[in-house]
């Protein structure tokens, strides 16, 4: 695949699926919103994308994201890659696919009405630090 556009997604994970060609699929709900003209937030219909990963480190990444919701964690990720849109040909309905070159977890919490014991909206991981004491940035080229 070549000259798709890339997106970045930021939203809710849920329904992580393994598949035997070893390909780790789950879905991310979006759902846009803007201030109206009384400073009142108005939310537009969520979309669904599918984050299809077939790279060890996505991979490693949609697994933690389904120990987490195991867990009965709500889970905030960021998703970076390539996307494409396909249509259903019996329904008409469009999908949203992401071919992800990064996952990030943002952030995870106990779902409503959940007990899970951890989260609480802390970060999964504190970012590690590098032996000069600067923060690492698994963003970054140059990893720093």
């Amino acid at each position: 695949m070549a000259n798709e556009p890339h997106i970045e997604i930021t939203g809710y994970a849920s329904n992580v699926k393994h598949w035997q060609n070893e390909r780790i699929t789950f879905s991310v709900a979006v759902t846009p919103s803007y201030k109206n003209q009384q400073g009142q937030w108005v939310n537009q219909p969520t979309m669904f994308f599918n984050v299809s990963c077939t790279r060890n480190e996505t991979k490693k990444t949609a697994q933690q994201i389904e120990q987490l919701l195991n867990s009965g964690n709500a889970v905030r990720v960021l998703v970076t890659g390539a996307f494409t849109e396909s249509e259903n040909k019996q329904g008409g309905a469009a999908f949203k696919n992401v071919m992800p070159d990064r996952i990030g977890i943002v952030e995870y919490h106990p779902k409503r009405n959940s007990s899970a014991p951890n989260g609480g909206g802390q970060p999964m991981f504190q970012q590690p630090q590098s032996a000069g004491g600067q923060a690492y940035d698994p963003w970054s080229p140059q990893g720093v």
